[in-house]
């Protein structure tokens, strides 16, 4: 039988996802560890990172996800943009890492009008350059889907492999 999740509030701390997990019956747990809609990655100390997984361990060790900012854009032609999103989901991978959490599920961005084309090779450079940046040992980078407004990449499944098989290749 397929394991069923929820995206489940992580206010309070992060360890608190658990028992809010179980309450509502979910057997996989997504997060976000930090308010979506700001920069910045998940800020751990020694006591925060005993507590979540002292947690996990009571709970059975769940599937559990991080889902990073909203405000990451790796297809924008924004260098700055690009640089400060690179970094701050290296960040999300190697806090996710550090907690023993599965992976850590993003949304690419927006090529803003330059075309999925134009913008897959610079994409591709980043997602490479956070795994780089993180070298996580068991956390995952999941490339999440989107509507597709304003020229998000992403949309179209098609895409999606695209970024996939362009990171599969050295």
């Amino acid at each position: 039988m397929p394991l069923l999740g929820a995206h489940v509030d992580s206010s309070g701390g992060l360890h608190l996802s658990f028992e809010r997990a179980k309450a509502m019956g979910a057997e996989a747990i997504q997060i976000h560890p930090t308010p979506p809609g700001f920069w910045g990655s998940p800020k751990l100390d020694e006591a925060r990172i005993s507590t979540f997984k002292e947690a996990a361990a009571k709970h059975g060790h769940p599937p559990f996800y991080f889902h990073a900012v909203y405000l990451i854009n790796l297809a924008g032609d924004d260098l700055t943009l690009r640089s400060r999103s690179e970094g701050t989901l290296a960040g999300y991978v190697k806090a996710a890492d550090e907690l023993g959490v599965d992976g850590v599920i993003f949304h690419t961005g927006s090529h803003k009008g330059a075309g999925f084309e134009a913008r897959l090779p610079s994409i591709l450079e980043h997602i490479k350059k956070v795994l780089e940046r993180a070298d996580p040992k068991k956390a995952r980078l999941l490339i999440e889907n989107n509507a597709g407004l304003g020229g998000c990449v992403g949309a179209r499944f098609e895409e999606i492999a695209r970024m996939l098989d362009g990171l599969r290749d050295p």
